[in-house]
């Protein structure tokens, strides 16, 4: 069984066309968001930007955070060919190099994942 099967997932699209994720550990408690919308540094509309993933602290390691990038990862191919990011910690830049994310030298972004 999956790490994450007790828990409800739910997406939507915003005002500001990016896709929210939410991961829920009942109905009423949210243990994991993120997004994915297009990346404002790229003029070509075919790159996303993986943004504000976060995992409630008492739900990490537990494969929240995968899920979510994995759910916003599978939608992304309907709009996207590159999706991108930041990131500051090497913790989390090792959880996106064991996700498939490359690491770039850009001034915009820490990694990138082709589709």
């Amino acid at each position: 069984m999956s790490p994450v099967a007790p828990f409800a997932s739910g997406s939507k699209m915003d005002l500001f066309n990016t896709w929210l994720r939410r991961v829920h550990a009942s109905s009423d408690l949210a243990v994991g968001i993120g997004g994915l919308n297009v990346d404002p540094y790229r003029p070509i509309g075919d790159t996303a930007r993986l943004r504000r993933l976060y995992v409630a602290n008492d739900f990490r390691r537990q494969g929240v955070g995968e899920a979510l990038v994995g759910a916003l990862l599978k939608e992304a191919p309907r709009t996207f060919r590159v999706v991108r990011l930041s990131t500051d910690t090497e913790a989390a830049a090792a959880f996106y190099a064991r996700l498939g994310f490359s690491a770039i030298e850009d001034e915009t972004a820490t990694h990138v994942k082709i589709l």
